[in-house]
């Protein structure tokens, strides 16, 4: 992603505005209920799996501990979501 991971920025500035960390989690957690609406349980967020593009939107990323939850989904299928926020 063009702005690099959440960790990285953390890294450059240290500190981020309130303002700033307010959007960020309400996106990361409107991402997160995009997937357990899909009955995706991530169970690895964390600075460096949350993405920023080059609009400041967050991205979910790394879905290797990810669990689906009743087996709605085939492992094949979990490769092609992509977490719109």
């Amino acid at each position: 992603m063009e702005g690099g991971s959440l960790h990285d920025i953390l890294q450059q500035h240290h500190r981020l505005p309130e303002e700033v960390i307010c959007v960020l989690a309400r996106n990361a957690l409107e991402g997160l209920n995009y997937l357990h609406g899909m009955n995706i349980v991530h169970r690895d967020i964390k600075p460096s799996n949350l993405f920023l593009n080059e609009k400041g939107e967050v991205k979910i990323a790394y879905f290797g501990v990810s669990h689906v939850i009743e087996g709605i989904f085939e492992a094949n299928d979990m490769n092609a979501v992509h977490v719109h926020t």
